[in-house]
């Protein structure tokens, strides 16, 4: 592992869903959850959806097609492939924005732009073949939390597991998707992961979730990339 080089993921969906920042980093052969040692600059990958559809990073760009109308399919490009997301449940569906799983009896309205935690759903966010090089420090996420949502978040690294956590943004609503305020930030050096990973796994443990645009969301916004 050594020689690999360190990102921050910022979910960005509009405004935002996953970002990721990158810089060089030592890490022991073998291990996954010693922490790097900074050497170089960092870099942000961001995963946007709304006016463009893409993920952009290091100077480039991957195309991302969706039928809007149609909830699926979604559909990231593989050259240059920067970002994996693959859906656990179903197939990776969109609703205004917003990132989900579509399992049978779904249709097209807003079940398949969430992933449900009825139906076991989740989503796996990864490093693409464009990003072999490195390793993900930290992810800035806008998650739209729905029926008293909860959320595992589990990291890992070459397929084993680093670490994890729980997120419920302490309440969402029982309704429909019609309020502003049901968007919650997730940041994970807030949260205190200080693992390195190359993956990320959202699963809905009770409610349901969206990763969504930052459009309602009031506390949202970019990982801190000031200093860097």
């Amino acid at each position: 592992m050594t020689g690999k080089k360190r990102v921050r993921l910022a979910i960005l969906i509009s405004i935002a869903t996953l970002a990721a920042v990158m810089v060089p980093a030592g890490l022991a052969a073998g291990s996954h959850d010693q922490q790097p040692v900074i050497v170089g600059n960092t870099s942000v990958v961001l995963l946007n959806l709304g006016e463009t559809d893409n993920v952009t990073g290091l100077d480039q760009t991957q195309t991302i097609t969706t039928r809007r109308n149609k909830c699926t399919p979604v559909t990231f490009g593989t050259s240059p492939e920067l970002l994996t997301v693959t859906p656990i449940g179903g197939d990776l569906g969109i609703v205004k924005d917003g990132l989900g799983v579509k399992s049978q009896g779904d249709g097209n309205s807003g079940p398949c732009g969430q992933a449900e935690a009825d139906d076991g759903e989740g989503i796996a966010i990864a490093l693409g073949s464009a990003l072999s090089g490195y390793l993900i420090q930290a992810i800035d996420v806008d998650l739209e939390l729905k029926f008293n949502a909860e959320v595992e978040v589990t990291y890992r690294h070459d397929g084993q597991f680093v670490a994890s956590d729980t997120f419920d943004g302490m309440g969402s609503d029982d309704g429909p998707d019609s309020a502003d305020l049901d968007n919650y930030r997730y940041n994970s050096e807030e949260e205190g992961i200080e693992a390195v990973f190359d993956e990320v796994v959202f699963v809905a443990m009770a409610g349901a979730f969206s990763l969504e645009a930052g459009a309602d969301g009031t506390e949202n916004g970019l990982l801190d990339t000031s200093n860097n």
